[in-house]
């Protein structure tokens, strides 16, 4: 992970990404989705599946409880 600042100019925030992280020179535009206090900076023409199988990002085991039985409601009247 790199860290790095902010730069504000009135009412503007800009991100100066370090070498180590930086986009390549052809990416003009990027989107940036809020995840809770988090940003998370990806270029705009790039889906949430280069996002999720980047290699690092780990769901975890998922400790999923049995499916529930549903009872049947009961028939309409004609």
């Amino acid at each position: 992970m790199s860290r790095t600042t902010l730069l504000h100019t009135n009412t503007s925030q800009a991100v100066r990404l370090n070498k180590d992280v930086a986009f390549p020179k052809g990416v003009r535009e990027a989107t940036v989705p809020r995840d809770g206090p988090r940003r998370v900076v990806v270029p705009s023409d790039a889906g949430w599946d280069d996002f999720f199988a980047s290699p690092g990002f780990v769901l975890g085991e998922r400790n999923q409880p049995p499916i529930q039985g549903r009872g049947h409601a009961p028939a309409r009247p004609p």
